[in-house]
């Protein structure tokens, strides 16, 4: 028993002498929680005043405009709540697995199961696949610990030769990258030097969950709802390789599919919001939740987007004046809300110009993605309609990887989904500059100050949609198809609105 006591107190303090990670809260969470108080108040004060000014309302059209950003408002209230779980604790964890011999012998070192997944070697390069395999199998790790799986299920021959290739170079990599400790043992990545790191392209440690067409996220959730406990892992060299689409079009058919899994997932019996905060607790829960919820935010980004713009055009004020103490309520709430994020992106690293870039996608894919997924999804529901999966193409184009990398979008594809985004931004012209008219003449600067303002945004956020109509003579311009059709349609709403609402 002594003996027993001694070794395990020598293996406690080499464990703390040798830590395999470390962690420190950071310095924000304290002013993070403070900014939670002080906007959930606003928040609550601002619906409050819409309640009221809902109530109060003496004709169909006020009414109608109070309960379209009445219920608006609340679903961004709720969003952001759930949004702030990700904030409520903030850490960060050093890793030192180069302790990790001291504090266990090799032979004690849990077994990895790693499943490769692929589908189509047209959508997905085999060289990408083998690079993959390859750099599990030189893993830092020992060789009787780690097994290897491999799932095609389109059952291709190519993909079957450039693995039987791959198991001869692997007789020559696996060794040199033993002898000489390189650390990029992807081959890709070792020979091409990229330098460009996702965690997408290998899966470690789980075989998955199906029943969603987002099979990753759902079986991570899953497994947190059934006891599994997770450290987020980011170290300062990025660990994985992996491919994300350059063309705005895949960009948005990945991110529509993603869409329609968390609406499975959401609408399933495993809802986040009513399972996942049952077994994980409502924090957890709600973070799980979140996600699902920002499907919601197509009502308010599609309300915003046009009816404060087609009252503008009609000369409706539908937001306090700059004379009102409301008036300072709502810029609170928006430069609050988008000062919070871009100080998240820039204490994390990030610059500007990403910031505004990730802020600027929101619109086009809760427009496009949203919009069709939701389609897509209720059709199904109602046996209309069926979706599979679809994968994202991972090949690359000379001229999309050059307008990649100029940050120019690529909308080459005559693609419906182009359609509302497009729309959006010629109503959002239009009034911007028929409100900036209607200030010159003096006519109601006051009232229509926050709607000029909210056009003003979305014009500036628009203005790749605007040179890819207009300027562009390249590839990757708007298709004059879709131009065509979103003018038209865009000229339909206007009519529309002002017989029925703004008469």
């Amino acid at each position: 028993m002594e003996d027993q006591r001694l070794r395990g107190s020598s293996t406690s303090s080499t464990a703390s002498a040798s830590p395999l990670h470390t962690l420190r809260h950071a310095r924000r969470t304290t002013l993070n929680l403070v900014f939670m108080a002080v906007y959930t108040c606003a928040i609550l004060a601002h619906l409050h005043q819409n309640a009221h000014k809902l109530i109060q309302s003496t004709t169909l059209v006020s009414f109608f405009i109070t309960l379209s950003f009445f219920i608006s408002d609340i679903i961004l209230a709720i969003v952001w709540a759930m949004l702030q779980c990700f904030r409520v604790v903030n850490v960060y964890r050093s890793e030192f697995p180069e302790n990790l011999e001291k504090v266990m012998k090799k032979s004690d070192f849990p077994a990895l199961d790693v499943f490769i997944c692929t589908a189509d070697p047209y959508k997905e390069p085999p060289i990408r696949l083998v690079s993959t395999a390859l750099s599990v199998m030189a893993y830092d790790y020992p060789t009787e610990k780690i097994s290897v799986y491999v799932s095609d299920e389109g059952g291709s021959q190519l993909t079957l030769f450039a693995y039987m290739e791959a198991a001869k170079f692997a007789s020559h990599w696996l060794p040199f990258c033993r002898k000489t400790k390189i650390i990029d043992r992807s081959p890709e990545a070792y020979f091409a030097s990229i330098h460009s790191w996702s965690s997408d392209a290998e899966k470690i440690e789980m075989g998955f969950k199906y029943g969603s067409l987002i099979e990753d996220h759902y079986t991570g959730y899953r497994q947190h709802c059934e006891g599994w406990r997770s450290i987020f892992c980011k170290p300062k060299r990025p660990a994985f390789l992996g491919d994300a689409p350059i063309s705005l079009i895949d960009g948005l058919n990945q991110g529509r599919r993603w869409v329609i899994g968390m609406m499975q997932v959401g609408f399933s019996k495993y809802s986040p919001i009513s399972f996942g905060t049952r077994s994980m607790g409502l924090i957890m829960g709600l973070t799980y939740a979140y996600y699902c919820a920002v499907l919601g935010l197509l009502i308010p980004f599609t309300i915003y987007a046009f009816l404060p713009q087609l009252a503008l055009l009609n000369g409706v004020s539908a937001f306090p004046k700059l004379s009102e103490p409301w008036f300072v309520l709502y810029m609170f709430l928006f430069l609050g809300a988008y000062g919070h994020d871009l100080l998240e992106f820039i204490v994390e690293g990030a610059t500007v110009q990403r910031w505004w870039n990730d802020q600027r996608m929101w619109m086009i894919r809760v427009l496009s993605c949203n919009l069709f997924a939701s389609l897509e999804y209720f059709l199904k529901c109602l046996g209309i309609s069926t979706y599979g999966f679809s994968l994202t193409n991972k090949f690359v184009d000379d001229e999309q990887s050059k307008r990649y990398d100029q940050g120019v979008f690529d909308f080459g594809v005559p693609s419906p989904m182009f359609v509302p985004i497009t729309m959006a931004a010629i109503i959002n012209l239009v009034s911007f500059f028929m409100g900036l008219m209607q200030v010159l003449k003096g006519s109601n600067s006051e009232g229509l100050f926050v709607q000029i303002f909210i056009a003003g945004f979305e014009v500036v956020n628009s203005m790749p949609i605007y040179e890819a109509m207009v300027l562009r003579r390249d590839k990757g311009r708007m298709p004059l198809k879709i131009t065509t059709i979103s003018t038209c349609l865009a000229l339909v709403l206007y009519v529309l609105a002002s017989q029925l609402l703004f008469l």
